[in-house]
């Protein structure tokens, strides 16, 4: 991860942005897992709604590699402070424009949900991109109906990385749960808590 010699304005930029952050319907259907999912325009429209009066925008940049797709997110704050994220690619099992698209979607939707707090979904829609077939629908369906609790090396994992944060851009711990959209962190899903970590090694440069 790359960032500005200083974060501080950025910080407070996206603190502001996280609080106005209206999460968008799930409105389009996976037709593999037979669920539905924020689709990638959607989450953009949100960011862009919560951003204005921020000073903060973004720029996603495409990038490829090796059957590989992806993209890096890259936050900028008007006062000229930045984050660019490292590359998030995803693999092509398919040598096709259909596989490529669909994977290069996927990323974009999931960095920006990651990075600005979007629940844009409830599974996997990238599967045109790995080539899975989903015949395991019931099963996950089965295991989506009651979210797992978060365990305690995660919670310490979160409460770790979040102070570090804090100390890192101010002192204000406070700022950095309420940019994760979390009130308490013994409440969160297992599932989300893995998020949250993702995107607390991101702010914290992958330390």
């Amino acid at each position: 991860m790359k960032t500005s010699e200083s974060i501080v304005k950025l910080s407070v930029g996206l603190t502001k942005l996280r609080a106005e952050i209206v999460q968008p319907k799930k409105t389009a259907n996976n037709p593999f897992f037979k669920n539905s999912y924020v689709p990638l325009n959607m989450v953009m429209a949100a960011i862009d709604n919560a951003s204005k009066g921020t000073g903060v925008s973004y720029i996603n940049m495409p990038v490829s590699g090796e059957k590989t797709i992806g993209t890096v997110l890259r936050i900028n704050h008007e006062s000229g402070e930045f984050m660019e994220f490292d590359p998030f690619m995803m693999p092509l099992e398919k040598n096709t424009a259909q596989a490529a698209g669909s994977a290069l979607t996927y990323a974009k939707r999931y960095v920006l949900s990651a990075a600005f707090g979007i629940d844009s979904e409830v599974d996997d829609d990238g599967n045109a991109a790995s080539g899975n077939n989903g015949n395991n629908n019931s099963n996950q369906q089965k295991q989506q109906s009651k979210p797992a609790e978060i365990t305690k090396v995660q919670i310490d994992n979160i409460k770790t990385k979040a102070k570090q944060l804090a100390e890192k851009n101010g002192g204000d711990l406070g700022a950095v749960y309420q940019a994760l959209k979390i009130a308490d962190v013994n409440t969160v899903s297992k599932e989300y808590a893995d998020e949250c970590i993702a995107t607390l090694d991101q702010w914290l440069g992958g330390e």
